[in-house]
């Protein structure tokens, strides 16, 4: 499922469009090309994602002017995968990340 929300100003988020499919290259680019044909192009926009290649790489070639970072949550995954699982940088690395 692909899903994109704005935040408005009151910090609230707002539903824009959603779709049903299979997570592949071909499905996650239309999607991204549906998205881009809908939103006005003089704003700015940034994408949030888990750290996945398929969406990342579609991101990325779709809206390569725009601002892409990955969640807080897939990035202390990835951490955890390279060997960095010391107990005391946990609390650290959620306190960073939640400021």
């Amino acid at each position: 499922m692909f899903v994109a929300v704005a935040i408005d100003r009151n910090n609230q988020t707002l539903p824009i469009a959603f779709d049903l499919a299979v997570e592949n290259n071909l499905s996650c680019t239309w999607f991204l090309m549906r998205l881009r044909e809908t939103l006005r192009q003089d704003k700015e926009i940034s994408f949030i994602t888990k750290m996945d290649n398929v969406v990342s790489s579609c991101t990325e070639h779709v809206f390569s002017d725009s601002y892409h970072e990955y969640t807080s949550k897939s990035v202390f995954k990835y951490m955890r995968t390279i060997g960095v699982s010391d107990i005391t940088l946990q609390p650290l690395f959620w306190m960073i990340s939640n400021s």
